[in-house]
């Protein structure tokens, strides 16, 4: 099973999905670790449209990425990072293929 990233962008169909391949999961770890811890947490959005992507390592850990903040999840282990710019969540984002793009377009 590999690495996939989702944005979060429908409610009452599948979101858009894709894999990322070994250099991408590389480079999300290095944006990830440059990421300064906060002491916050994290609810998932509830409102419709655009919620933010979550990327899901394949043992089960997740980081979800919306508002400001990316949120990883170990079981119930929860490290909450700023990423104030949004920099990690666009970047989740640009290593979507040309079909998903447009879907989220279509979804946001």
């Amino acid at each position: 099973m590999a690495w996939m990233a989702r944005a979060l962008v429908y409610s009452g169909r599948p979101d858009p999905q894709w894999p990322l391949d070994e250099s991408q999961v590389h480079g999300f770890l290095e944006l990830w670790a440059s990421l300064p811890d906060i002491d916050d947490s994290l609810e998932a959005p509830s409102r419709l449209g655009y919620r933010g992507v979550l990327v899901t390592q394949p043992e089960g850990a997740t980081w979800l990425a919306t508002t400001g903040i990316v949120q990883h999840t170990i079981g119930a282990i929860r490290t909450t990072r700023s990423d104030a710019d949004g920099r990690l969540e666009r970047w989740v984002l640009e290593t979507a293929d040309e079909k998903t793009r447009r879907q989220m377009e279509d979804g946001k």
